[in-house]
């Protein structure tokens, strides 16, 4: 499932996803992450959430709800590095739900990728 909050990741147009997010993607749009995941969690038995961008203290605690109930987790977060991460205090705890990270880094027009797992950039 795709909590797509501002119509970002999926694009959705007369209810098609612009992009290819998979044929058995549930998607909630127009909706804020919060509330989207929450929904999605009870009515769409979802293996997996997706949501772009996390925000605020309201967005991690639907996230851990997810997590707390065996949901997988995908997301974004603005942050130059992993010690950035951690200064940031709504998101104290984000370390700790997800198994891998992948930290991306723009040079020029290229883009440098470093996956690093979760006790390994946070330990």
């Amino acid at each position: 499932s795709i909590a797509d909050e501002r119509g970002e990741i999926a694009a959705l147009h007369t209810g098609e996803p612009g992009f290819d997010v998979g044929r058995h993607t549930d998607i909630l749009e127009g909706c804020r992450k919060s509330e989207a995941v929450l929904m999605l969690l009870r009515a769409m038995n979802p293996e997996v959430i997706a949501v772009d961008e996390i925000t605020d203290p309201e967005d991690m605690a639907a996230l851990r709800s997810a997590a707390n109930c065996g949901v997988a987790l995908l997301a974004t977060v603005h942050a130059e590095n992993e010690d950035e991460l951690k200064k940031r205090e709504y998101y104290s705890g984000l370390c700790s739900m997800f198994d891998v990270w992948i930290f991306i880094k723009k040079k020029g027009i290229e883009r440098e990728y470093r996956i690093m797992k979760a006790g390994d950039a946070f330990d």
